[in-house]
């Protein structure tokens, strides 16, 4: 009978002489990661490759390779190479993408980045950390590296999701170093990052379009930056948006370029799409009808209605089928505040 007690004694031992050092070493881990977010070194350059790994039953293994430099601030260049080749740099309010199937050049008006992926994806550990969503995996040692391994798992219909993360320190700064995707415990996509450059010098010729093969300049435009929440396109506005109050947005974007942005958002009504843009400007035009005091200018097509106005400097559009018409009207009451009348009634 003694020795039974002093065995039950000495498991009851074990088992908290090891729930002790788990508990231990989450908090350790956490505390690591608070402080990493509050000590970490501004990013000012980075030099990165990245090989990518994607599995699916019907296509099977598919591989990419990514070469990535970024200077802070607002120079980005992305070479990817996988069946084919493209190039993509941001430089300051210029984006150049070569493809080396059209073997061309393009070049568009965009928002200069302000990070690069890797950062993102360090700011997305923090937040899941700090919020304790998390399942920590330990530490591994790799070319002197101390690596903290967590997983954010996810339950969506009937189906098990886990992102798993190995990220370190690397000259100050926070970084992934691997990245696996799970779906019911199989991995579908794996990510591996191997660092050349962190806060040291780069050459800013690799960001000029004179980097890139001499072929045809082909002027294309612009590159709308698309958001989740309409807080987040408000950054990029040199104005304040009006937007009717009984819609949600299925699309959200601004494009450049940033003297005189233009918000466009998407709202999706009795299954047709309809398009509100706003900008900066000024409109001359001969009215048709009238949204209160305010004119308003109809344009109508075989498929397509168009109503636009101004008002306090800013120009509003919204368009989609005819067939939406009595909702384009409705959306364009809320915003003015004010009855619409057709010219002549």
């Amino acid at each position: 009978m003694r020795n039974k007690i002093i065995r039950v004694l000495i498991i009851i031992l074990i088992v908290c002489l090891a729930y002790i050092n788990c508990y231990k070493t989450a908090i350790n881990f956490e505390y690591t990661f608070k402080v990493n977010k509050t000590d970490n070194d501004f990013l000012k350059s980075i030099k990165y490759h990245v090989l990518t790994e994607s599995f699916s039953e019907s296509q099977g293994k598919f591989v990419k390779h990514q070469d990535v430099y970024f200077v802070y601030p607002y120079k980005l260049r992305v070479d990817t190479f996988s069946e084919s080749k493209t190039i993509e740099i941001y430089n300051n309010e210029k984006h150049f993408y070569y493809d080396d199937v059209t073997n061309k050049i393009r070049v568009k008006q965009a928002f200069p980045p302000k990070e690069p992926y890797v950062v993102e994806i360090a700011k997305k550990v923090m937040d899941v950390v700090n919020s304790g969503r998390y399942e920590f995996f330990g530490y591994e040692e790799r070319n002197n590296l101390k690596i903290e391994v967590l997983g954010i798992k996810n339950s969506i219909d009937q189906n098990n999701y886990m992102h798993k993360i190995w990220i370190a320190q690397i000259n100050g700064i926070l970084l992934p170093i691997k990245e696996e995707y799970f779906i019911n415990g199989q991995v579908v996509e794996k990510s591996e990052y191997t660092y050349e450059i962190v806060n040291e010098n780069i050459e800013k010729d690799i960001f000029e379009i004179d980097s890139l093969p001499k072929v045809e300049v082909v002027n294309d435009g612009y590159l709308a930056k698309h958001f989740e929440t309409i807080e987040e396109a408000r950054k990029y506005l040199n104005f304040k948006e009006v937007l009717p109050q009984n819609y949600i947005p299925i699309y959200i974007s601004v494009s450049p370029p940033s003297t005189n942005p233009c918000l466009t958002v998407v709202y999706l009504i009795n299954n047709k799409r309809i398009i509100l843009s706003e900008w900066v400007g000024k409109m001359n035009f001969n009215p048709n009808a009238k949204m209160g005091n305010i004119d308003v200018l109809i344009i109508e097509n075989s498929s397509m209605v168009f109503i636009k106005w101004v008002k306090d400097n800013i120009v509003y559009e919204i368009c989609g089928e005819k067939q939406s018409f009595s909702d384009i009207i409705r959306i364009a009451e809320e915003i003015t505040k004010a009855k619409f009348i057709l010219q002549g009634e």
